[in-house]
């Protein structure tokens, strides 16, 4: 039942829940308890956070920099949290909350990391959309120190139309712990007139 309960709870913010069941779980039977010395934000993936060690460096690319690939990644999740409820991308953190830092991706400063996240929002949005600028009036970029590590916050506010990512028009939208594109053309057209007839 324990077990259960863990996982029924991922993803849905309750990380300090899940981390109690966990103790329990292995105090139940005998396990040896890891303490992670890493800090660990407070928050879980869902549908409003998601969490990316790097804006630089792709998943599983053996620590091999493509700001192209990684790029799209970053540009894909900002679009699909315009599209549904909003919510926040944390760079620097892994999977598991784990705050690993931006050493790797600041090569000068953060303000040039600042002006490098711009661009590589203008080259999947543009400067603007449907005339209204998308920096800093929708996706906002903070950043904060946790025990000596950078972190990087892109919070991301719903956009009143569907917004979609250049040059190919796609189409993303979250879902819990997930980016997902809406490729069928039927269904992608219904999203955006539904989206579009909120405003």
């Amino acid at each position: 039942q324990l077990a259960t309960a863990y996982n029924a709870l991922e993803g849905l913010g309750a990380a300090d829940i899940r981390d109690a069941i966990r103790k329990r779980i292995h105090t139940t039977l005998s396990l040896p308890t890891v303490v992670s010395k890493q800090r660990r934000l407070n928050v879980s993936e869902d549908l409003y956070h998601e969490f990316k060690t790097s804006a630089v460096f792709p998943a599983d690319n053996h620590m091999q920099p493509d700001e192209q690939i990684q790029g799209f990644v970053i540009a894909r999740t900002v679009a699909s949290l315009l599209n549904t409820d909003g919510g926040t991308i944390y760079l620097g953190v892994d999977n598991g909350g784990n705050v690993v830092g931006l050493d790797n991706d600041f090569r000068e400063t953060q303000d040039r990391y600042n002006l490098y996240l711009q661009k590589v929002l203008r080259r999947y949005f543009g400067t603007t959309v449907d005339g209204l600028s998308l920096v800093p009036d929708y996706v906002d970029i903070q950043y904060e120190e946790v025990d000596g590590r950078w972190i990087c916050h892109i919070n991301v506010v719903p956009f009143g139309t569907a917004v979609l990512t250049k040059p190919d028009d796609r189409l993303f939208i979250r879902k819990i712990g997930a980016t997902e594109e809406i490729r069928d053309p039927k269904e992608k057209e219904r999203f955006i007139e539904r989206r579009n007839a909120r405003i």
